[in-house]
């Protein structure tokens, strides 16, 4: 269970997603090894989920 979110806007021609992955956290909580969360790039933005982890 979570919170999804849709970030709508519109993606540049030849976004390349890799800068992004460096910025972001790891989405592993170690402790647990469970998912904190998980999002995909899409035609129109990004969808978003929060699994409420720590």
């Amino acid at each position: 269970m979570g919170i999804e979110y849709k970030i709508k806007f519109d993606v540049p021609q030849g976004f390349n997603p890799s800068a992004l992955f460096a910025k972001l956290p790891s989405p592993i909580h170690r402790a647990t090894m469970s998912e904190i969360y998980n999002y995909k790039i899409e035609d129109n933005g990004f969808y978003f989920v929060d699994h409420l982890v720590d």
